[in-house]
């Protein structure tokens, strides 16, 4: 048995169980809750190095039909070097793009940077290939630093790089997830986000990029 399929095989059945324990939050918030689970390593070959001892999962009531989570945690496996490589053409838009080594096997995470005048940085998290959402993008974080260039349109000229790109390589929507007050649902509404209509317990926005022409 090679080191990979090892690798991937213990990551799937970790997964696995982290993804039954969701059933506890069903009656709570779900993105208040978050199911906590311990990876045990003892006695296990795990290839390269375990960052954390510990993840949390996002609780969200939309869970996809049918779901099989193993199969989904080995199509991640298979896919990223894909999507790394799709990430990567970000730095044609002017991102620094950083691969995050993630305890989540069920996603792939990864870190944009955007350096502007006035020496102000714009850090967007982002996730794709999310179990939870049928969205292309999730924008999870966003940050503009420093605190004294917030409100000058940075952010905005970010989030425009990041739909451009979308848009540039077939890409279909786009998630900005658990916004969390009046200022943030404006800001994504004056980027051309629409509050998902459906069941919304993370106060998702949506973007829906246009289909090109021809």
């Amino acid at each position: 048995m090679t080191g990979r399929f090892l690798f991937v095989k213990v990551l799937t059945s970790w997964v696995i169980i982290a993804w039954q324990k969701k059933s506890d939050c069903n009656n709570i918030n779900k993105c208040a809750c978050s199911s906590v689970v311990e990876r045990q390593t003892d006695n296990l070959e795990v290839e390269g190095p375990i960052p954390s001892t510990r993840t949390k999962l996002r609780c969200n009531e939309i869970m996809r039909e049918d779901f099989n989570i193993r199969d989904w945690v080995l199509n991640v496996e298979t896919k990223k070097p894909e999507m790394n490589i799709l990430v990567s053409l970000l730095k044609n838009y002017d991102a620094t793009v950083e691969f995050k080594d993630s305890m989540d096997v069920a996603a792939l995470h990864y870190n944009l940077s955007f350096r502007f005048e006035d020496g102000a940085i714009v850090t967007i998290g982002i996730i794709l290939m999310d179990h939870q959402t049928d969205s292309d993008i999730v924008i999870e974080t966003m940050t503009t630093l420093p605190k004294s260039q917030k409100g000058k349109g940075f952010g905005s000229k970010a989030i425009g790089k990041v739909l451009q790109w979308a848009k540039d390589n077939g890409l279909k929507s786009v998630r900005a997830t658990q916004v969390s007050n009046l200022d943030s649902e404006n800001f994504w509404k004056k980027n051309g986000f629409i509050k998902d209509e459906g069941p919304n317990p993370c106060n998702d926005f949506i973007y829906i990029i246009p289909k090109q022409q021809g």
